[in-house]
């Protein structure tokens, strides 16, 4: 008889471990989890604060590309820097 009590004394030393097993295979599994949340949470509000940036960016340069071609910019450019001036009458053919 106590062959038997030592198999059941070992088969339930067996069941012990072997939940103890499962529970911190789990545990680590759900630390792991809340890491890799936690993780791309941050990651999220990074990309979310780039994207504000870069649409920020973006009409900035709308602003400046509206201002750089802007027509009275561009006629003022012509005259000051090339020495480009609006043709008079007699310059200018008509094709047909």
């Amino acid at each position: 008889m106590k062959t038997n009590s030592k198999q059941t004394q070992r088969g339930s030393t067996l069941v012990w471990v072997f939940f103890l097993v499962v529970l911190t295979a789990e545990l680590f599994v759900f630390t792991w989890s809340r890491v890799q949340c936690t993780a791309t949470g941050y990651a999220l509000t990074h990309q979310q604060d780039e994207h504000k940036r870069l649409l920020s960016l973006e009409k900035k340069l709308r602003i400046e590309r509206a201002h750089l071609m802007s027509p009275d910019r561009i006629a003022a450019f012509a005259a000051q820097k090339i020495g480009l001036q609006m043709p008079e009458q007699n310059q200018i053919l008509t094709i047909r």
